[in-house]
């Protein structure tokens, strides 16, 4: 009896769960750190396509092709006042204007009511 009911208890679980992470980055409190620049890295974009078989209902195999695409990365680690050792993305424009070493303020989106750091993200270069 519980099974007939099954899917749509997933359903309406997973819809919950996804409004309560969306609501959780949306309201959640924004604080800015400060920090030295202790290695950046750049990741390009990539593209991959795949090429397998399947077997639809009706038992007749068939090609799928898929593809997965990711695209490029700006990422910075920051070592704070404090010792503390942050992973932070950054704009492009941004990333190309800072060197290893340098002095950065980036801000961290903690959410409300789950407190998980959703975002870090490098704001502007301290002078």
């Amino acid at each position: 009896m519980f099974l007939d009911y099954l899917p749509h208890t997933l359903g309406v679980f997973l819809i919950l769960l996804i409004s309560l992470l969306i609501t959780d980055f949306v309201f959640g409190t924004t604080y800015y750190v400060t920090g030295n620049i202790i290695e950046k890295h750049y990741i390009p974009s990539s593209s991959e396509v795949g090429v397998g078989t399947s077997i639809n209902p009706s038992g007749q195999m068939g090609v799928v092709t898929t593809t997965s695409s990711s695209s490029e990365k700006f990422i910075i680690i920051i070592r704070t006042p404090e010792g503390e050792i942050i992973n932070a993305t950054s704009t492009s424009d941004l990333y190309f204007t800072l060197e290893k070493g340098d002095n950065v303020e980036a801000g961290i989106v903690i959410g409300r009511l789950t407190k998980i750091r959703h975002a870090t993200k490098v704001t502007k270069k301290i002078d």
